[in-house]
């Protein structure tokens, strides 16, 4: 056969440095090869059990056959180059207690598990270290800022070398086609990381020490009056692909404040339907976690126990869907497509799925719901950051009325004491 295409070069983080992962074609053999490019120690703590020479410039290079079949197409190549890195990935996360060492040092080949000394190193280390410590959609997110920070920062930097000054003219970089609120989210993203480096003891202080967010202007929270809400719900009771559906999905997010995710795993033994006190239990599941974590009940209105009982079914989930899980999440409907169709049929104001949650928590505050009820609903762990994000609800306090300046003051009558007055 000939050869098909090649494998796209990535880098793959060592406790040595980074190694470059290309392919290359055997003519010879007929078939495909993984390639390695890197520090010598480095190539050599991939694969233990061969001997690596270092070239003159202390850089190695080998390459890698499937040991059970010869590779002959590049989405065979791409699954075993995957293979392969999670395998590193788990290693890399042993630290001093990977068994391949054993192998290293039963050959005389001097080579400890060290601490990361590149930026690159850092991520890779940072980001296996936090798999299973905080959320799966978190970790992604960190691993998609701090990727991107590469292009700024490259990976072969020492940690001694990393400055503010660096930081600063990636972050000036990233504004060029990025708005201030999402670059100041991917420095959020690389001070949790270069944290990690001082705590762990990799570097001696934060280079982004000094360095400030850049000044954005938050957007204005937007939310829908409650005649587009019963637009809106109309519109999704009529749709024309998923009526069932659409109606559930919209029903939950603006009766229950629920998230995008949350609303995905709502199943209905997790409705308590039957009975004058109708609750809705919001947990984690294997599927996803919610964000805090922890199990949250939250009271079912009399028009959405309504619209619940009519569709009510055993078991399984409230939002069927027609798409199925693969690989990573995705959701069972296409969330995005479905709220653009039944807004648009809505004819209402332009906002996005989250503010659905907004609404939500703007008629309870408005109706005069306490600020601690609708946090713990919401499922935040304090009911201050209700009142930060809601804060443009809780302007006025009528207790402000005490307040008389335009009035002669009274004699105070006989036996009482007039008011302290302010110094």
């Amino acid at each position: 056969m000939s050869r098909i295409g090649s494998l796209k070069a990535s880098d793959v983080e060592t406790p040595h440095g980074s190694v470059r992962v290309s392919s290359r074609y055997r003519n010879d053999k007929k078939c495909y090869r993984l390639r390695l490019y890197g520090p010598m120690q480095a190539v050599q703590w991939m694969l233990p059990k061969r001997a690596i020479s270092a070239q003159p410039d202390g850089m190695a290079r080998d390459e890698i056959s499937h040991p059970n079949q010869p590779v002959t197409t590049v989405a065979a190549l791409e699954q075993f180059r995957c293979e392969l890195v999670t395998r590193w990935e788990d290693r890399l996360e042993l630290g001093a207690d990977d068994p391949a060492l054993v192998q290293l040092h039963a050959k005389g080949i001097a080579i400890q598990a060290s601490a990361p000394t590149t930026f690159g190193a850092l991520i890779a280390q940072f980001l296996v270290m936090h798999r299973g410590q905080v959320r799966d959609g978190t970790l992604k997110g960190y691993k998609v800022r701090l990727e991107r920070w590469k292009k700024w920062i490259p990976a072969s930097t020492l940690l001694t070398g990393l400055s503010p000054d660096m930081i600063r003219i990636g972050m000036q970089r990233m504004n060029d086609t990025m708005k201030p609120m999402s670059v100041n989210s991917f420095f959020r993203a690389l001070k949790v990381c270069l944290n990690y480096g001082v705590s762990s003891g990799f570097m001696k202080e934060a280079p982004h020490r000094g360095v400030k967010p850049l000044k954005a202007i938050k957007a204005e929270t937007k939310w829908w009056s409650p005649m587009e809400v019963t637009k809106v719900l109309a519109a999704a009771e009529t749709d024309e692909r998923e009526p069932d559906d659409a109606l559930l999905i919209f029903a939950l997010a603006l009766h229950l404040g629920l998230r995008r995710g949350e609303v995905d795993r709502m199943q209905w033994q997790d409705l308590t339907l039957d009975g004058g006190e109708p609750v809705a239990c919001v947990r984690s599941t294997d599927e996803g976690m919610t964000k805090s974590g922890k199990t949250r009940f939250i009271p079912i209105s009399d028009e959405l126990q309504a619209i619940l009982l009519r569709h009510r079914l055993t078991t399984g989930f409230v939002v069927r869907g027609a798409r199925e899980k693969r690989g990573r999440w995705i959701y069972r409907y296409e969330a995005q497509k479905l709220f653009q169709r039944v807004t648009k049929a809505a004819g209402v104001t332009k906002i996005r799925f989250h503010d659905m949650r907004h609404t939500f928590a703007s008629f309870m505050l408005g109706k005069g719901v306490p600020v601690f009820k609708v946090a713990r609903w919401l499922g935040h762990a304090d009911s201050r950051i209700t009142e930060q994000v809601y804060a443009h609800l809780l302007t006025y306090d009528p207790d402000i009325n005490v307040l008389k300046l335009g009035r002669v003051p009274e004699e105070p009558a006989e036996g009482e004491s007039e008011a302290i007055q302010p110094t």
